[in-house]
């Protein structure tokens, strides 16, 4: 069994060392799950045997998953009597008396015991001894994350290593413990028949074992859309990868073969936070695989623009963003007036059967409409599934410091009536704040307004950067932190650094987000545990905040 006792992967708070932000995760599942993916995607300071142990100990505390097999004869005999009994040593055929019929019938009932009997549903029937199996599914989906890279088996880590014997027998005896399809290991224990082995089980667990637990792949036909557009995103990705091209024309490739394909759906589909963090990772850690850059480095460098000083990569939530809102913005302020009402009315429709009041004069408004204090919509209703791009609009643009109101002929802003609709007088105004100023937005230049925006933010954030990559303890932060000099650090103390620091960034987070970064800078650096880090305790090297 593979040595366990090795340090955890990725933050509890999602923070990367390269200084991005992923605490939505790359996959929607728990923290365990992450470190066995981070694991697998060819982290050093971390292995998954240990992830892998603890999740499967806990799964057999609950109880077991195991097969029922139903045997079901048909009582409908396939030869009635009268017809060719040849079959049963009757070589005549006729009407049989009470003694032949007794003979026929026992006969029958030892034929049929023969054949290949019907099974109900998929032959099978699996059933659990505990309450629920939610600690085997999330030990499935553990392995499922370790071994399957967008739904192609490798028994290969991201960065080319392949797993070691040890660990492949581990997970075969942990499968066995569940329904499979094998029996016993392979005679040859090699890399590729024990991958065979595992492979054909984890299909098995995932096609006939979860639905049969009432477990579902998830998703509606569109979500699963959205996933397979992003799959096939990263695929091109790898395919750029092995084309025999110099690193420049990779690069441009990006942008021609792979950003193309979806480009052109940006405006009129939604797509989560996780999966446009899933293709920019992607693509950030291709492209430091073609350059061999350091891990650490950061990623504002390889969105610049090539005229100021950057690679030029495409920024896939920049992309969607801006195209989202400028299209969004720009029915509703559209000079063909079937439309402009069309968009308007929806938004009124979407927003009143959600029941969301009227904002008044002080509080945060979208449109007119009262958001809460998290930014999000005052929903009263539930939307009944159905999906609104005026929701999506909102989160957009609370994400990223976008304003809208109505403006009328005067330019003064516009109360919230039905008449919006149709007055050709009012229209939609757009104005970015960034935290030191406020700029209005044209709707006809909205997307390239958004981009530049974005663009000058990640300039300003790379040149305040102190220090690229691993360097050297900055006792200049640390001096900063301790706001009464005695040179020890509070969690009060690191946590206002913190606000301020992202204030001042122009990203401020909630409360929990900053909770989060502090007790985990606290958990790798108080080494006595007594509640204040010393100048002898303080690193930055895993905390890019520092």
């Amino acid at each position: 069994m593979p040595k366990v006792g090795y340090s955890l992967p990725t933050d509890a708070y999602g923070e990367h060392r390269d200084g991005r932000t992923d605490h939505q995760g790359l996959f929607k599942t728990t923290d365990t799950i992450k470190r066995a993916v981070q694991w697998w995607r060819g982290g050093e300071e971390s292995q998954c045997p240990a992830t892998v142990k603890c999740a499967f100990k806990d799964a057999l505390r609950t109880g077991r998953i195991y097969k029922q097999r139903w045997t079901v004869h048909d009582p409908v005999p396939q030869h009635p009597t009268g017809g060719d009994l040849s079959y049963l040593g009757f070589p005549t055929a006729g009407v049989l008396d009470q003694d032949e019929w007794i003979i026929f019938q026992n006969r029958e009932r030892a034929f049929r015991k023969t054949l290949d009997t019907k099974h109900l549903e998929d032959k099978h029937h699996f059933n659990f001894s505990g309450d629920a199996p939610t600690k085997w599914i999330k030990l499935i989906r553990i392995l499922n994350g370790v071994y399957f890279k967008n739904g192609t088996f490798s028994i290969c880590r991201e960065n080319g290593k392949p797993f070691g014997i040890p660990f492949l027998k581990f997970t075969i005896r942990i499968l066995r413990k569940m329904p499979t399809t094998n029996t016993g290991l392979p005679e040859t224990q090699t890399l590729e028949s024990l991958g065979g082995w595992i492979e054909s089980d984890l299909r098995f667990l995932r096609d006939a074992v979860q639905p049969a637990l009432g477990v579902s792949s998830g998703g509606t036909q569109g979500e699963k859309q959205i996933t397979e557009l992003c799959q096939e995103y990263i695929h091109r990705i790898t395919l750029i990868d092995s084309a025999p091209l110099p690193v420049r024309m990779k690069i441009e490739a990006i942008r021609q073969i792979a950003v193309a394909k979806i480009q052109h759906l940006f405006r009129n589909v939604h797509i989560s936070q996780q999966n446009l963090l899933a293709m920019n990772n992607a693509t950030v850690n291709i492209v430091r695989k073609w350059l061999c850059l350091n891990t650490r480095t950061t990623r504002d460098i390889l969105f610049q623009p090539r005229n100021t000083g950057g690679l030029g990569v495409p920024n896939i939530e920049w992309l969607y963003t801006s195209s989202r809102i400028g299209h969004l913005l720009s029915m509703l302020n559209n000079d063909d007036m079937t439309v402009r009402e069309l968009a308007r009315e929806s938004l009124f429709l979407h927003l009143q059967r959600r029941k969301i009041p009227i904002a008044s004069q002080n509080e945060p408004q979208f449109l007119g409409f009262k958001l809460k204090q998290n930014g999000k919509l005052d929903i009263k209703a539930a939307g009944f599934g159905v999906r609104s791009d005026w929701l999506d609009l909102n989160d957009l643009c609370h994400r990223i410091g976008l304003q809208l109101s109505w403006q009328g002929p005067d330019g003064a802003t516009s109360p919230l009536t039905d008449n919006i609709i149709t007055d050709s007088q009012i229209s939609t105004l757009a104005i970015l704040n960034d935290g030191n100023s406020a700029q209005h937005l044209h709707t006809k230049h909205a997307r390239a307004s958004l981009l530049q925006h974005r663009l000058t933010q990640n300039t300003q954030r790379w040149s305040s950067l102190k220090m690229q990559g691993k360097g050297p303890r900055s006792m200049e932060a640390f001096k900063e932190i301790d706001l009464d000099q005695d040179k020890t650090l509070t969690r009060e103390e690191v946590k206002r650094y913190l606000q301020l620091e992202y204030q001042r960034t122009g990203t401020p987070k909630d409360d929990a987000f900053y909770h989060k970064i502090m007790e985990d800078i606290f958990r790798k650096s108080d080494h006595d545990s007594n509640g204040r880090i010393t100048a002898k305790e303080y690193n930055v090297y895993d905390h890019d905040e520092l």
